[in-house]
């Protein structure tokens, strides 16, 4: 049986990496290659007949990886004999030059699926290395044709139907002041690179207006000291508000479906997916629990609603955000319909099954 060596960021908790996720997922449905991949001793509850674990580092490190954190994986690296290497990550100058030079050495199959589209998109091709580029959106597909890449193709990601834990739903309600039948909006994002919490501050008074007891959460872990500063802003300007009593903030949520089950309605009103998945898995997994989204009208988020599971907004519009929430908040059957259409459309087009599927059959043809 051949041997898929993927390459990312450690595969290991916490699991609140978009990549990490992708590759966890990858990894559980695959079965017709050996694998192995880079991670902690806690990576081992990943570890099967055909999975095995390289243990290189005692911790995940941080979410921006240092050049040390780098340089411990490409060092190993070169020690490691697999018949085919499968990289995710967003691709960046320095690292895609190393690996280039790697896979001159190893002179082995490679893949590369660009999680992200690089900042850089202008000067895509000279970050490529790859036999194969994949995707994860058709608008990064188009971006690296027009770049002149060769070989490219689009594998959305797919997730795992999620299982909200109800002993975790009911402790979340307890601490959120949530209880069954209580509208709730919640914002899974980022302070500091998706600049979604302007427009989100001046479409507060268009959701409480539409729904006074409506609640909302703002579940975003800070990753930087930078996005820690944002936050103290963010805390300040809500405490401003007469409805502040009604704004909770979750820095670490320790189930992500326990949080949707709570929720009624998800947005995500970024004006930027720098540094997010094209296709964020959090959707994603909103939509499978049959949640309506209110997404901005980005090229990849697009490709999330060509059912109408949810609402696009343009971004940084706080009026047409506030009032795309308070008719779905408003409209039972609508917002049941759209979740419905949710849950088809994943079970569709982002399983994991499908997901695994499309990968193993690129590295059989690349290995044939």
């Amino acid at each position: 049986m051949a041997t898929i060596h993927i390459v990312s960021k450690p595969i290991a908790p916490p699991w609140s990496d978009a990549s990490k996720n992708l590759v966890r997922t990858h990894l559980r449905h695959a079965n017709r290659f050996s694998y192995s991949f880079f991670g902690t001793p806690a990576s081992r509850i990943l570890e099967r007949s055909n999975v095995r674990c390289r243990v290189i580092q005692s911790h995940t490190g941080r979410f921006q990886p240092t050049m040390l954190d780098n340089v411990r994986p490409f060092l190993n690296l070169l020690n490691i004999d697999a018949n085919l290497f499968s990289y995710f990550f967003t691709p960046n100058r320095r690292t895609s030059t190393a690996l280039r030079l790697l896979a001159s050495m190893k002179r082995r199959p490679t893949v590369h699926t660009i999680c992200s589209t690089p900042k850089d998109h202008g000067n895509l091709r000279s970050l490529l290395f790859a036999d194969r580029n994949v995707a994860v959106s058709d608008h990064t597909a188009r971006l690296l044709h027009e770049a002149g890449a060769k070989g490219v193709r689009r594998i959305y990601p797919g997730i795992d139907p999620p299982v909200p834990d109800p002993l975790e739903v009911e402790r979340l309600r307890t601490v959120l002041a949530a209880p069954q039948g209580r509208p709730c909006i919640v914002f899974s994002g980022d302070y500091e690179f998706s600049n979604a919490h302007p427009v989100i501050l001046s479409a507060l008074p268009v959701f409480f207006a539409a729904c006074p007891d409506v609640l909302f959460v703002f579940a975003c872990r800070p990753k930087t000291e930078a996005a820690a500063a944002v936050e103290r802003d963010v805390r300040a300007a809500v405490s401003a508000t007469p409805f502040a009593s009604s704004i909770a903030f979750l820095r670490d949520v320790s189930s992500f479906p326990a949080l949707l089950e709570v929720a009624t309605v998800v947005i995500f009103p970024v004006t930027s997916l720098r540094n997010k998945m094209d296709i964020p898995l959090t959707l994603l997994e909103a939509m499978a629990l049959g949640r309506p989204i209110v997404v901005s009208n980005l090229e990849s988020l697009r490709e999330l609603l060509p059912e109408p599971a949810g609402v696009l907004v343009p971004p940084g519009d706080a009026d047409a955000l506030g009032g795309a929430v308070a008719r779905i908040l408003k409209d039972d059957p609508e917002r049941r319909a759209m979740g419905e259409a949710g849950r088809h459309l994943v079970r569709r087009q982002f399983s994991a099954g499908r997901m695994t599927t499309e990968y193993e059959d690129l590295y059989a043809e690349l290995l044939s």
